[in-house]
This record gives structure tokens, sequence and C-alpha cells, in this order.
């Protein structure tokens, strides 16, 4: 995949933000937000299929897709991490706990969990428990010795403030890079 146009700069600040915390093994959160259309998904993408081949491991997650909504969030993280554990019938969130928020010395040679969400805002659309759920993983990823690092992605500029006020008074909202909409400059390109 090539490289969005007129998106260089959101490109650095996502390869910023995995430097700072995958890259130096540090949990954190990023919330990117941004019209339909601007390119968020396809640059995060492009920018983490270069670091698949660095390495890297990512669960992708579409909210939309998630068929029980938020019930399934922590069911698909544990598959992405873990197929072992999900064969062993565990419960999917204190398994996930387990492995990126309070890692055992025995896994502490184990990687960060890098989580994409994409259509976020879906999970709070349904009547799963979807807010409880991204209130969970954000602030999972803002404690200190955690190694989830979560980055979502969803229409709504204002998610975080409307449907997570809980984590701006916990000090653990994540990072914000919204998309803005293309400028004619980069339509020419």
């Amino acid at each position: 995949a090539g490289s969005m146009i007129g998106r260089e700069e959101e490109r650095v600040a996502i390869e910023a933000f995995l430097k700072s915390t995958v890259g130096a093994k540090k949990s954190g959160a990023l919330y990117i937000s941004g019209k339909p259309g601007t390119g968020k998904s396809s640059t995060v993408r492009d920018v983490l299929a270069k670091r698949k081949k660095q390495g890297w491991k990512a669960v992708y997650l579409n909210g939309m897709s998630l068929s029980d909504g938020a019930k399934d969030v922590y069911f698909e993280i544990l598959k992405g991490i873990d197929s072992k554990a999900v064969l062993d019938k565990e419960d999917p969130e204190t398994a996930v706990m387990e492995r990126s928020v309070h890692p055992a010395k025995s896994q502490c040679h184990a990687g960060m969990t890098l989580v994409l969400i994409d259509e976020m805002d879906a999970l709070l659309q349904r009547a799963s428990g979807g807010q409880g759920v991204l209130e969970k993983l954000f602030s999972w990823a803002a404690r200190p010795g955690s190694r989830l690092v979560l980055i979502g992605i969803a229409n709504a500029l204002d998610l975080t403030h409307r449907f997570l006020p809980v984590l701006h008074a916990r000090g653990c909202a994540p990072q914000l890079l919204p998309f803005l909409p293309y400028q004619d400059s980069a339509m020419r390109q």
C-alpha cells in the first residue's frame, strides 16, 4: 500500500506515538478522529504494515464487525495475543488484563500488546456495555507498567469528551490526533 497523499503530518505523528510507546516498551493510547474518507484507517494500517515487517504484532478490531459489540472486544484481543487461552476457555477480560496490564514475571520477556480498534464509536451505539469496555481499555493503557498500547479510530471528533469523561477525570485520556478534511492543495497532488 502506498502512502496517503496529504497525510504526511498525521503519519509522522502516528510513527512518533508508536516509537514512544511500543518502541520504548511503554503503554499509551492514541485516539484518531475525523470525518469518513479522510484516510484515518488507511494511514494507520500503512504505518503498522511497515512496522510488522520489523516484527511488531498488532491486534486489529473493527467496532462495526463485532457481532456482540463490546462483549467480543476482550475475546478478539485475547484471540490475537494468545489463541491458546481462547482454547483453554479462560475468561477473556481477565486473561487480557493478566497478559497486557499485570504481566506475571514469567511473561516479562513478552512484547507489547498493540490493539487497533477501528470504528470505535460503533461500540458505543449498542447497548452492550461499550462505554465501560472502552473506559477500561483506555485506563489500562495509562497504567504504569502496563504493556497495552491502544489506538482507537472513529468518526466522532469529540468521542473522548462526550462518552468517556471519566478518562479525563482520572488523567488517563488518550493522546488526540484529528484528521482534518483535505485541503485543496492536497487534492491537487
